[in-house]
């Protein structure tokens, strides 16, 4: 009767009761989760002159309905099977959004067959495809469609991986459009979908290949490309991802139900021969989403760090930030360890750069939402020890690891409740630590200003004992880098009007939108108000 009352009165007229609960399986295997089940059966009613045609049902959680049309029809075609009739539905599932019910009536062409492994694979593929990165769409359903949906998925993900360290070489030669237009063209694919099998056997859950095995299919591969391919770049590109293969320690590419593909890497790996020498870390995560790449990095096995959202306005910004994404990783957890170098937990930090150019305040919102959901997700595919990560993840790395994380910019109370609960569901083992700043418990950084209050304390004594300056007596001047909208540089404003008054003077202030000065001090009022 629940069920019913969500449902509108067209979607119930028009159903016939046997798909009608099927689709209400199907929304039950959903709800509250923002993942897909798929069902495929044969149509003994609609089946006729001897064509045996297949009702494919899904449900999907949370995902635009013309994008679940459009995936799942792009899916179906390339397995060679014609949609003869579609319905679509939209049911409420409270608080967690909408559930999309799709329901097509399919028949095989070209010779496609309806058999088991291949529903399998269709159902896998459709259950992937809302996670997939636009990238990997173009490449497996428009460019190469012989290659494969996971091909497609390990490649683009290296390319990704590849752009911080290689830009660091060339950065024109190197872009991630150059990497990944080059990593793919006709010539060269076959090397680049080898390589993607050579990862696949590897972590392979029913027979991973060994170290000595490994090996020499690495060097087949690299004696291959180096007689077949002439451009130094490609070669080099190609090198690398073989490298990545070898410096991958764990990986989801496996997990059924996963929301995006995530990497347990040797730190060595993202380390460039153009860069100074620096410390390497103790762990770093990469994870590939939609509309998203995230890195975790840490510099001791027990660490914590925030977990923030990068969103650049441009493509010419985001193309930067990608190139620099993982060194900001880098120079924000190794600022953290420093901080931390008094207390057993070590610094870490992940920083999760998603593309937001062009879509509305409630899409920019949306895609924000399901990247942290996602990110977080991935990691705990990675970390947690359960029934299904011993089936599906080969663990080369062979040591339990536990993350703890923390809100950062652009991240709202509504990701970190959901954080926890997806953690104790999946079974973290200490899901409430999982992430601070809960709203209901511990005290919330943003709206206490706890980072800010560290801050003051270290300018108070530097006022007092280096400068020899009463800020209670004596005004002096501030120049900060961060906005009155950030976490830290917004509380650090209120505590200095709070603790000082007007003796601060802000001259100079400036983040990534804009830039404010005066000699003589900018006006209290507004600064404040700007805060607020």
């Amino acid at each position: 009767i629940a069920y019913l009352e969500k449902c509108s009165e067209s979607y119930i007229t028009r159903s016939d009761p046997r798909r009608f609960l099927k689709q209400m399986q199907l929304f039950e295997k959903v709800t509250g989760t923002d993942g897909i089940a798929v069902d495929i059966e044969e149509s003994y009613l609609d089946s006729k002159h001897g064509e045996t045609q297949y009702w494919v049902d899904a449900a999907f959680a949370n995902t635009l309905p013309h994008f679940a049309l459009e995936q799942a029809t792009q899916l179906l075609f390339l397995h060679n099977f014609d949609v003869q009739r579609a319905h679509l539905d939209n049911v409420s599932d409270g608080d967690n959004g909408t559930i999309t019910l799709l329901r097509m009536l399919v028949s095989p062409v070209n010779g496609a067959r309806g058999d088991e492994a291949t529903f399998n694979l269709m159902k896998q593929e459709l259950k992937r495809s809302k996670w997939l990165t636009p990238a990997t769409m173009d490449l497996v359903y428009e460019q190469q469609p012989w290659m494969g949906v996971r091909r497609g998925e390990v490649i683009t993900a290296m390319c990704t991986i590849m752009h911080p360290i290689m830009s660091k070489e060339n950065a024109i030669a190197f872009s991630k459009g150059n990497i990944i237009e080059t990593v793919t063209k006709d010539r060269y694919v076959k090397h680049a979908a080898a390589i993607a099998d050579l990862f696949l056997d590897r972590f392979h859950p029913k027979g991973p290949l060994s170290e000595s095995e490994l090996e020499r299919r690495s060097d087949e591969l690299k004696k291959a490309i180096d007689s077949d391919v002439e451009d130094t770049n490609a070669q080099e590109l190609l090198f690398k991802m073989i490298d990545i293969v070898k410096h991958t320690l764990r990986t989801n590419i496996y997990m059924n139900n996963r929301y995006a593909l995530g990497f347990r890497l040797d730190p060595k790996i993202m380390v460039s021969s153009k860069e100074k020498p620096r410390d390497i870390p103790y762990g770093v995560f990469y994870i590939h989403g939609r509309r998203f790449d995230g890195y975790h990095v840490r510099f001791r096995d027990i660490a914590r760090g925030g977990l923030r959202l990068v969103t650049p306005s441009s493509p010419e910004q985001f193309s930067l930030e990608s190139a620099h994404q993982y060194d900001e990783c880098y120079g924000l957890a190794f600022a953290q360890q420093l901080k931390n170098k008094d207390i057993p937990e070590g610094g870490s930090k992940a920083v999760v750069l998603v593309d937001t150019i062009g879509l509305s305040k409630g899409g920019k919102d949306f895609v924000m939402r399901k990247s942290v959901k996602a990110f977080t997700d991935t990691i705990l595919d990675l970390v947690v020890d359960t029934e299904e990560t011993r089936k599906e993840i080969v663990d080369f790395h062979g040591k339990k690891e536990v993350l703890y994380l923390g809100p950062d910019e652009q991240v709202i109370p509504e990701d970190i409740n959901w954080v926890i609960q997806r953690a104790a569901k999946r079974g973290y083992d200490t899901p409430a630590a999982f992430m601070s700043s809960k709203p209901r418990a511990g005290i919330n950084h943003k709206q206490y200003g706890v980072t800010s209050e560290g801050v003051n304390v270290y300018l108070d004594v530097a006022l007092k004992h280096v400068l020899g300056k009463d800020p209670k007596q004596d005004s002096f001047t501030i120049k900060m880098t961060g906005g009155p909208d950030g976490d830290v540089a917004g509380n650090e404003l209120k505590i200095l009007h709070r603790e000082y008054g007007d003796n601060a003077k802000i001259v100079g202030i400036a983040d990534h939108s804009g830039c404010a000065e005066d000699p003589d001090g900018l006006n209290w009022d507004e600064l404040l108000r700007l805060v607020t």
